[in-house]
């Protein structure tokens, strides 16, 4: 019989990398013969004061035909649901599980007071978290014992870039939202300090007061990108630029789109990003440090063997983040939660306890 999982998380909204891991679980999940997948939707507001009542009723009613509960969030304040869920769940008699996406260790610490209290006492009675970033698994291990990491994926479709690369690179490429905390303005600065030819494309919706004028002949603004358009478009390019300083970073899941096209990425030292990217795929510069990224573009622009050995790096790193395996290790650890003996299935006494 397949195992019915009832998930919950952000599957029709906008095209962030939260609601794309979470579409991308799901199919995968449904193209199973041992999963049966049904979805409560938390994309319709802004608020989620205004989406708790609806996110209730519909798992009262479902949670029945369910055996696991799975909370998907990008944020602690959605993370919040987990009360209720813990709640509803606990009278049921059902185990269910929480994954926050993006950095989960830096989400905790900026979070008032008062709000981190509540998430750590919903961690204690957390039978399974799964966080996105090896720093935040290391974090929660001393707030919560049943932590896992499960870091971001894409499904693995690896080949190398479209075009023949003689010499080294010479077309760099932006994918994001393209606003100041991305690293934009470090990317058009560092674009008259470039040699040799070198173009950068950048594509993504315009935000936070950058413009389609500030852009020229070397940096271009090229527009927006559908999700499915990323991976082909990737492929046309040698490098990924990333210099982020976004404080929701955990795994950029366009970096793993590169690494799968056979794109070396440049990103800076930031948050989780140093676990991904090093000598062997890519360079990491310091944020905000518009020389130092100029000076790593050109670096693998002038020097071929290095270029072509971080190629290979990139399809080799694609590998550890192929999705299908993931999608394997998140059923695997949901089946455990339902069978061992030792799964913590609540009950209604438990609500009472601790």
């Amino acid at each position: 019989m397949p195992l019915n999982i009832l998930m919950i998380g952000p599957y029709s909204g906008s095209t962030g990398g939260a609601t794309v891991l979470f579409r991308q679980l799901v199919g995968e999940l449904r193209g199973r013969a041992d999963a049966a997948v049904d979805v409560i939707d938390t994309s319709h507001s802004s608020c989620e004061l205004l989406r708790l009542p609806s996110v209730t009723a519909r798992l009262v009613w479902r949670v029945w035909r369910s055996d696991v509960i799975s909370l998907h969030v990008s944020s602690m304040q959605a993370a919040l649901y987990a009360v209720v869920i813990w709640i509803v769940c606990a009278i049921a008699g059902r185990p269910w599980m929480l994954r926050i996406f993006g950095d989960a260790s830096v989400k905790h610490r900026n979070m008032p007071a008062s709000r981190r209290a509540i998430f750590d006492w919903i961690l204690r009675r957390c039978p399974l978290f799964m966080v996105e970033t090896r720093r935040a698994e290391q974090y929660f291990r001393q707030r919560c014992g049943a932590v896992l990491w499960h870091p971001n994926s894409r499904p693995l479709s690896v080949r190398s870039s479209q075009h023949d690369v003689v010499a080294g690179a010479r077309r760099f490429v932006f994918v994001g939202h393209v606003k100041p905390s991305k690293g934009v303005r470090e990317i058009l600065e560092a674009g008259p300090l470039l040699e040799g030819g070198a173009t950068v494309d950048v594509f993504g919706e315009l935000r936070d007061g950058i413009r389609a004028e500030e852009f020229g002949d070397t940096v271009r603004y090229c527009g927006e990108l559908a999700p499915e358009e990323v991976s082909p478009t990737l492929a046309n390019y040698d490098v990924l630029l990333l210099p982020t300083y976004y404080g929701g970073e955990g795994y950029p899941g366009v970096i793993l789109e590169a690494f799968a096209a056979g794109l070396p990425v440049i990103a800076t030292r930031w948050q989780a990003i140093p676990e991904i990217v090093g000598g062997e795929n890519g360079i990491l510069v310091e944020p905000r440090d518009a020389k130092q990224l100029a000076s790593a573009m050109r670096f693998l622009g002038s020097d071929s063997v290095e270029f072509q050995k971080r190629r290979a790096g990139a399809l080799q790193s694609a590998r550890w983040f192929d999705s299908a395996l993931w999608t394997e290790r998140f059923l695997q650890s949901i089946d455990g939660l339902v069978h061992s003996r030792q799964a913590p299935i609540g009950s209604f006494q438990s609500l009472f306890k601790g």
